[in-house]
């Protein structure tokens, strides 16, 4: 099964921040490097839990979670910037963090569709 996002949360798989060299060897990047540092994480949105968004200004009362998404402007599938310490858990597949779980309104901001 695969994970999906409940209540107002939002589910992003986290981007992949490791390079590996023609040897074999794990290495960063210089911009990965700043984003470590200053705290930040990248990823798709995965799923959008049924609550997300109900009740922010501008959102009409009858609106499902995909239609107030799209009203606040993000939808699954978007790429997104969230704070390291935004999300209150991530989930791990073969000892790395893949997914972060994050309230609705941690969302930074909207990189790529």
């Amino acid at each position: 099964m695969k994970p999906k996002a409940l209540g107002y949360y939002i589910l992003i798989e986290l981007e992949e921040v490791e390079e590996v060299s023609e040897g074999g060897i794990v290495v960063a990047t210089a911009r990965e490097l700043d984003r470590e540092q200053k705290g930040q994480h990248k990823g798709k949105i995965v799923s959008i839990g049924p609550l997300a968004f109900a009740g922010y200004s501008g959102i009409p009362e009858g609106a499902n979670a995909k239609q107030r998404a799209e009203l606040w402007g993000v939808k699954e599938g978007d790429i997104v910037e969230v704070g390291r310490y935004a999300g209150t858990d991530t989930i791990q597949e073969d000892g790395h963090d893949r997914f972060m779980i994050v309230p609705d309104s941690k969302l930074m901001c909207l990189l790529k569709r």
